[in-house]
């Protein structure tokens, strides 16, 4: 369509060399960060695992951090999956997803641990550990702060390749049931994120004292998102995909075996695991 043609013009178009580019920085940190005084008690943190230490709750934080990584139950995979052609894998795009998803955590891991050890700084500090470290990492490099400029602003940009992929959703619908132009539903709708984000950003600052449940403005608008909305809307999803458009969606020719397995898991395996991380979130 018209529209796939302007996003693989713009968005894909910057990605295409923003995301390597985003890769290599992260390698030239990681780097880096395995040279600092102290670092390898990071990298023994993050890669020698304590087995004893693993709990039922540790599978299911993990399985939640999966659920979050990959976006599943935001309905992104929609918007991504309409630019593949026909011809494309759904299994093979997923195993690469996966696959460079995992690698890029590893990659992350490598990044931030060994800096943490070096500088003493608490590693349950949540989501701000990257702005916490990477400034670390650029002190020591030369023109680091023009380094730190170029790695936050593709960060940025690795951001927004996200948001506009859950963008997507809602610049279709008002477009397609409220009749909007689709610059106008995405100017509208840009401003009014930005606007809401307003107190969000403010509760890092003047309003961190504003409270809710004892949580701020973004630890709660955090916790619902990940602990209560994606798991929620992922079951609802695998429910209704296992047991009302199985039978629809599932691809001619597939051996009975095969067709057997997919059922079990859509229908039983995949909901409990969904269930347990939807507890585990809300305990």
């Amino acid at each position: 369509s018209a529209m796939c043609i302007r996003d693989r013009k713009g968005v894909e178009r910057a990605l295409r060399w923003m995301m390597p580019a985003l890769f290599v920085m992260m390698m030239l940190l990681v780097v880096t960060g395995l040279s600092m005084p102290g670092a390898m008690a990071g990298v023994r943190q993050f890669l020698l695992p304590d087995f004893s230490m693993l709990t039922g709750q540790g599978v299911l934080d993990a399985l939640g951090l999966a659920f979050f990584s990959l976006s599943i139950g935001l309905g992104v995979h929609t918007t991504y999956g309409a630019y593949l052609p026909s011809s494309e894998g759904v299994l093979r795009s997923g195993v690469w997803v996966v696959t460079l998803a995992s690698l890029i955590s590893v990659l992350a891991g490598l990044m931030i641990f060994p800096v943490l050890a070096s500088t003493g700084i608490d590693p349950t500090a949540g989501p701000g550990l990257t702005f916490m470290t990477m400034p670390a990492v650029f002190n020591h490099l030369p023109f680091g702060q023009g380094l730190a400029v170029v790695f936050f602003l593709l960060l940025l940009v690795a951001a927004l390749s996200s948001s506009i992929s859950m963008l997507e959703h809602l610049v279709r619908f008002t477009t397609e049931e409220w009749g909007w132009s689709r610059r106008g539903a995405c100017r509208v709708l840009t401003l009014l994120i930005m606007a809401s984000g307003i107190p969000v950003s403010l509760s890092f600052g003047p309003w961190s004292e504003l409270t809710l449940f004892g949580k701020t403005i973004f630890d709660l608008l955090d916790y619902l998102t990940s602990n209560l909305m994606m798991p929620l809307f992922g079951l609802v999803l695998t429910l209704l995909l296992g047991w009302r458009l199985a039978e629809s969606v599932l691809p001619d020719g597939l051996s009975p075996l095969l067709r057997g397995c997919l059922l079990w898991c859509w229908r039983l395996v995949a909901p409990l695991l969904i269930a347990g991380i939807l507890v585990r979130g809300l305990l």
